[in-house]
Order: C-alpha cells, then sequence, then structure tokens
C-alpha cells in the first residue's frame, strides 16, 4: 500500500479526530485574536452558511439514489474530502474562534464592568454582598477567592447611593492580608473595596480580570437571604463533616491530601509539598477523575445492583454524579469523567457500541463550549491529556510490544499494564508539563510504577471512610487510621526525591506551535512502528 493510501486511510478511520483539531485550532485563534460582538455575529452567519454547504453537499451525494449511503468506506474522491474534512473542519474551527471570542467579551461586561467605565460612578468604594464561591488561596500577600455577588451598592459622584440587588453575576476577590482559614466556600459575607482589572486564577494575579480590592478589616460574614443558602449551607456541612474527619484522624500534612484527593481543595497543601509532587511528576493523583468513579460505580453497583428495572441503577448513577461534581465544584476532571461515565452506561442502556475516542472527542467539545473558561485551566489539559493517552498512545505501545502486548491484554499481568499506561500518560503530557510547569521528571514513570499501587489502596481507604463519615464520623475516622500508613509511605518518597533536581528537565519558551509539532511527530512514529510490528508478525506467521 503506497504512502498516501495510508494516510488517507487513517484520515478516514479518524475524520472526528480532525473536526476536533479544527475546533482546537479555533479556540487558539480565538484566544489571541478575539472578535468584537458585532464580527461574532458575522462568524456565526457564516458558520450557517458553512452548515447549508455541508448539508447539500451531503445531500447531492446521497440523492437521487436513496440506496447510495454516505461513501465513507468508498475509495477516496473530492466530495468525500469535502463532506468529511475541509466544511467540517472551517465549520468547528469558526465555531471555536466564536466561541472564546465571545467568553472573551462576557469576562468582563455585566454591571460591575459598566461601573468601571462609567465615569459618573465612584469606583473606589464600592460594597458588594454575595456568597464565597471558590475554596480561598493565598499567594503574593494575597488572599484571593471568587465571589458570587448577590447585591453591590455604589455611589455616583454626588454621593447618591445606588443598589442592585439580585446581581447574580461574579466577581474577584483580592485581599491583602488575611490568611485562607478565615472564611471558607459557600459562606456569605459583605465587602468593602474598591473595583479594578487584575483578577486572578490559581497562580495568582491574571490581568485582564475585574477584581475588588480590600483587606480583612473591611470583610464580615453575613447570613444568607435567598434561598440558594438553603442548599449551599447543605454542602457546607457535608464538607465540613469530612474535613474535620480527615484533620481529627490524621496528622495535618495527610489530612491536606485527602482534602485534596476526595473533596478537590488543594489550597491547604504546603507549597514546598506540592513542588515535591510536580517534581516528582505525580501532581495528577490530585485530579478527581475516572480513577476515583471507578472505585464509587463499585460500590453503587455492589449496594444496588439488585434494583429492577436496570434504569433505576442509571438514575441512581446520575444522582450521585450529580451530588458528587456539586460538592467538589466545578472541576474539569471531574467533570469529564462524568460525562465518560453517563456516555458509557446510556450506550449500554441502549444496547449500542460506543467508542472511547468519539466519547473523548465529545466531552471535550461540550465542556469548551458550555464553560470556555476551562479552555485556561492546567488540570482540564491535564485530565484529557492522560485519557488521550489511555486512548491513543497505550494501544499503539500494546500493538508494538508484540507477543509481550497480547500478556499485557491478560488480568493477571495489572501491574505491568499500569506501568504501560503510566508510561503512556508521561509520553503525552510530556509538552503540557512543560507548557505550565516549565519543567518536567524524567523519573516520573519510575515514581509512578512505585506510587500508583499504593496509591490505589490509599484511595479505596479514603472513599470507604469518607462514605462512612458522612454516615457517622467516628465510624469513618476508625476506618481512615490505616491510611496514614499509605501516606507515610509516598510522603517518604515524595520528599526524599524532593530533595534532588538531578532528573529535572527545566525547559522555557515552548510554544503551542512545538506542542502540535511534537504530538504530530509522536502520533506519526507510533503509527510506523506499529505497522512495522504489525508487517514482522505477519511475516512470521507466513514463514511458520
Amino acid at each position: 500500500m503506497a504512502l498516501k493510501d495510508k494516510v488517507f486511510k487513517f484520515l478516514f478511520k479518524d475524520y472526528y479526530l480532525f473536526w476536533v483539531t479544527g475546533f482546537s485550532v479555533g479556540m487558539v485563534l480565538g484566544s489571541r485574536y478575539p472578535f468584537s460582538y458585532r464580527a461574532i455575529v458575522f462568524e456565526a452567519l457564516f458558520m450557517g452558511i458553512l452548515l447549508l454547504a455541508e448539508f447539500l453537499t451531503a445531500y447531492a451525494i446521497i440523492y437521487p439514489d436513496k440506496n447510495r449511503a454516505l461513501p465513507v468506506k468508498a475509495p477516496l474522491n473530492k466530495e468525500k474530502l469535502f463532506l468529511l474534512f475541509i466544511i467540517p473542519f472551517i465549520i468547528f474551527m469558526v465555531l471555536g474562534h466564536g466561541v472564546l471570542s465571545a467568553y472573551g467579551q462576557n469576562r468582563n461586561s455585566g454591571r460591575f464592568g459598566l461601573v468601571l467605565k462609567d465615569k459618573n460612578i465612584n469606583s473606589e468604594d464600592i460594597i458588594v454582598e454575595g456568597r464565597i464561591a471558590s475554596h480561598p488561596g493565598s499567594g503574593n500577600g494575597y488572599l484571593y477567592f471568587y465571589l458570587e455577588a448577590d447585591k453591590l451598592y455604589i455611589r455616583d459622584k454626588n454621593q447618591k447611593l445606588l443598589s442592585f440587588p439580585d446581581l447574580g453575576e461574579k466577581i474577584n476577590i483580592r485581599s491583602s492580608g488575611g490568611y485562607k482559614g478565615q472564611f471558607a466556600r459557600d459562606e456569605y459575607i459583605r465587602i468593602r473595596g474598591s473595583l479594578s482589572m487584575g483578577g486572578y486564577r490559581d497562580s495568582g494575579p491574571e490581568q485582564g480580570n475585574l477584581v475588588v480590592n480590600t483587606d480583612p478589616s473591611l470583610m464580615e460574614k453575613i447570613n444568607a437571604d435567598n434561598w440558594n443558602g438553603i442548599y449551599f449551607s447543605l454542602r457546607k456541612r457535608i464538607y465540613d463533616c469530612l474535613k474535620n474527619t480527615y484533620y481529627l484522624s490524621l496528622d495535618f500534612t495527610s489530612a491536606s491530601l485527602s482534602e485534596a484527593i476526595i473533596l478537590g481543595n488543594r489550597n491547604n497543601i504546603p507549597q514546598y509539598l506540592l513542588n515535591n509532587f510536580k517534581k516528582a511528576g505525580i501532581y495528577h493523583l490530585f485530579a478527581i477523575s475516572g480513577l476515583h468513579l471507578s472505585f464509587f460505580m463499585s460500590f453503587i453497583y455492589f449496594l444496588f445492583r439488585r434494583l429492577r428495572p436496570s434504569w433505576l441503577l442509571f438514575i441512581v448513577i446520575v444522582l450521585f454524579l450529580a451530588a458528587y461534581n456539586f460538592l467538589v465544584g466545578n472541576r474539569a476532571s471531574m467533570i469529564r469523567a462524568s460525562l465518560g461515565v453517563l456516555l458509557v452506561l446510556a450506550a449500554g442502556s441502549w444496547k449500542r457500541e460506543y467508542s472511547p475516542k468519539i466519547i473523548l472527542y465529545f466531552s471535550y467539545m461540550v465542556m469548551l463550549v458550555l464553560d470556555p473558561s476551562f479552555f485556561y485551566d492546567p488540570g482540564f489539559w491535564l485530565s484529557f491529556g492522560a485519557m488521550a493517552a489511555i486512548v491513543f498512545i497505550y494501544p499503539a505501545l500494546i500493538e508494538i510490544s508484540g507477543r509481550t502486548g497480547n500478556s499485557l491484554r491478560q488480568k493477571r499481568n495489572l501491574m505491568a499494564r499500569i506501568a504501560l499506561v503510566s508510561f503512556s500518560i508521561q509520553l503525552f503530557l510530556f509538552p503540557v508539563l512543560v507548557y505550565y510547569f516549565g519543567e518536567v521528571s524524567i523519573a516520573a514513570f519510575a515514581l509512578n510504577a512505585v506510587v500508583l499501587p499504593v496509591f490505589y489502596i490509599l484511595l479505596f481507604i479514603l472513599i470507604t471512610s469518607s462514605g462512612l463519615a458522612i454516615l457517622w464520623p467516628p465510624l469513618g475516622g476508625l476506618a481512615l487510621k490505616p491510611g496514614q500508613i499509605f501516606f507515610n509511605i509516598i510522603l517518604k518518597i515524595i520528599n526524599f526525591t524532593g530533595g534532588y533536581d538531578f532528573y529535572i528537565i527545566k525547559l522555557e519558551d515552548l510554544t503551542i506551535g512545538h506542542i502540535a509539532a511534537y504530538y504530530i511527530i509522536l502520533l506519526a512514529l507510533l503509527a510506523l512502528l506499529a505497522g512495522a510490528a504489525r508487517r514482522i508478525r505477519a511475516v512470521g506467521k507466513t514463514g511458520s
């Protein structure tokens, strides 16, 4: 088979990948060259024209012969290339650009944006009331968190008081001084301060977002005066119940790690320890993802496996996923894993086959369309990168390894499969880690192979004890006690490796272009090696 035919075979086998690539290219362009609202409208019209062209092209291919199917499996021709690649690629690229452009326009709009732009309003002295919508974090001498503002009080140049109830907007809060334990998520507070540009993300200040600047003396806790306070108060009680169980049953460091692993809050982990986890290449353990849900799904299935009809079990799982997502907050890895679980269960209920690739593509685009802020979230890219490694890299490595790969498919080789999955993830995430952290550990594969088996046992203990703690905290604390042993093992490994830097590769100025080139070369190399391995096995069978 000629090289051209091989390339086209790959293209027509995974044409959805190119749709997602078009969407990603559009998102990157939208982050760098955003359009105004007026241009976004024309962009939407252009996308509508492209959709019409796609429909007319498909109609011309199928009709007038009604029995003619779409030529997905037919030989290469212009109409197929046009229908499956060119038009969809442009459509999704326009969609991605429009989504991120609209997000950029909306980020600083709303009432707070109007207040800052209005020269007749005194933005240096405002009062805002609302709910703390994120776990407070600290950095550079400031306390940071998001506030879901319910009420806003401002004064015009004539000192006339203006009030805006039922606001429903999120705003960044930056307090000089203060400490993380002073306020907690879901508490209602009143803040007096000044409005300016320059918000924050997890790493600290970020230019381009609106922020209320204040200090601890100008912040006070208040009671919620709306119905939302009821279920957010319930969430806070459950969260505090689990958090108190961790801190009463374990030492502080282990408890802070438990809070990160189960509840998704890394703000209480000592900074030196976070740096050691990053250096070791196992920072991904803090991501609430499919591994967590696999344990939870096993428990749910064990408890409700006799439930009939079977769709009631599906309802139970949906309710659990909704409740757990609500408890941990807007976490990219958790939402991605939940979408994957629901799509797999839905396919099983409808007795339909499912493709992990399609689920990955669909979850990726849905999450970015519904919440474009994930585009700037490192956790989003690490989570999807890890899944992409399992979907693309791991099968290729199994194919390349030949007989060894066949033995790895057997259940008794669990540890070997874990090691190969870990290697696949490290290979795929290499440029992502360098892009966000500026360094990568060459010992990450070995450390993951050592730490992951211990972590799996620890995660089982944490999930079991957390479920018991909700029912009865003393019982949960008792079940959590053995976890201290496994925490000590992991911490000794991490703290030992954290004292050395010889296995750390530091790289700077890595661009999106470099990352794209890395993945193109990696996938092409794996495809060539897998093809060569298949040919060698075919020759061996022929010779025998």
